[in-house]
């Protein structure tokens, strides 16, 4: 019965992956795809309910350097400059959140426990697409927030959560061929012009057992505009909102626990689920009553292969993730290695 379950649930995931291909290269599209997977490590990392401060990154090794020479390229380097970096993608991304708990209550058999919430996050993409490199693309997106999350509990199976927030953002785009760079002997920005705030709600609703648990995720939903943009097309990343769906089968055994997670999210008008669908497994030791422990990670999309290893102590978390190549290449540019890095302190 196992094995008709695990083949099952294989050929499952191998039919959305097959749906996985080649299309037109997009940078502000690939920058959302990779924000939305850095979401996942949240998912599997909740924050808890205490007072807390995270810091985390993503990044290529050489994306700064790369962004340096474009910023300072003059027309007679041009040519050379592309051929180097044909098919190259260069990423990265840093985030600060934080949180304190208020005062906890009960209403209509519901345990809620408020928290108020800030955060900002600042990542940009650079590509080079196609085998030619005739042309570049930079994508670079701002967006920061501060809101009330209100968890709930509702008879030990039923929780999720409800989040109020601000929700102020700005983005720069830009692409740009080999005669253009020739003719304007640089790269000017206008980044900031566009920046706006909205009142957004993000929202989860799930169902635990004592072994599984399983949630649906809504997030970035508008509700009203507080700082009206002039001109929305000039906001290219759009108002779409996130859809997640998540579930992960967990089993314990003295000091061990091992935990297997599958799920997958979309933003529509940015990607599909099966560009983003994942699934993997956690193995985890605690010692001294569960206040250190060590975790690693293994989890696989259709990019890359997910290494991650956290190390846990009474006082925060350090997690540390490699992504390796899977595919080769994703709409015309080559997919390359990501490291991330998280700092959790509690107070």
């Amino acid at each position: 019965m196992r094995s008709v379950l695990f083949k099952t649930v294989l050929s499952f995931f191998l039919l959305f992956f097959s749906f996985y291909g080649q299309t037109a290269y997009d940078v502000m599209k690939r920058y959302s795809l990779s924000m939305g997977k850095m979401g996942n490590q949240e998912i599997l990392d909740p924050v808890g309910r205490s007072v807390f401060m995270d810091i985390g990154g993503m990044i290529n090794e050489n994306i700064f350097g790369l962004i340096r020479d474009v910023a300072s390229i003059k027309p007679t380097d041009v040519s050379g400059f592309f051929s180097n970096n044909a098919e190259i993608e260069q990423a990265g991304a840093f985030s600060l959140k934080m949180g304190t708990p208020l005062p906890r209550f009960k209403f209509l058999g519901t345990r809620f426990y408020p928290q108020l919430n800030l955060m900002t996050e600042l990542g940009a993409v650079l590509g080079f697409p196609g085998s030619a490199g005739t042309t570049f693309h930079f994508y670079n997106h701002l967006k920061a927030g501060l809101g009330t999350t209100l968890n709930f509990r509702y008879r030990k199976r039923i929780n999720g959560f409800l989040k109020l927030y601000t929700d102020t953002k700005s983005d720069f785009k830009m692409i740009k061929s080999q005669s253009d760079l020739m003719s304007d002997g640089g790269v000017g920005t206008n980044f900031g012009s566009n920046l706006h705030s909205d009142l957004s709600v993000s929202l989860r609703l799930g169902y635990k057992r004592k072994k599984w648990s399983a949630f649906y995720q809504l997030e970035d939903l508008n509700i009203i505009s507080i700082i009206k943009i002039k001109d929305s097309q000039t906001y290219h990343f759009g108002e779409n909102s996130l859809s997640r769906i998540h579930g992960d089968y967990r089993l314990k055994h003295r000091g061990f626990a091992l935990k297997a997670f599958a799920g997958a999210h979309q933003r529509k008008g940015h990607y599909n689920w099966g560009e983003s669908l994942y699934f993997g497994g956690d193995l985890s030791a605690k010692v001294w009553k569960g206040r250190f422990g060590v975790t690693t990670r293994l989890m696989m999309d259709p990019e890359h292969w997910n290494i991650g290893l956290k190390l846990k102590g009474w006082i925060g978390h350090l997690n540390y993730l490699i992504r390796l190549p899977k595919a080769s290449s994703v709409d015309g540019v080559k997919v390359s290695s990501l490291h991330s890095l998280n700092l959790r302190t509690f107070f």
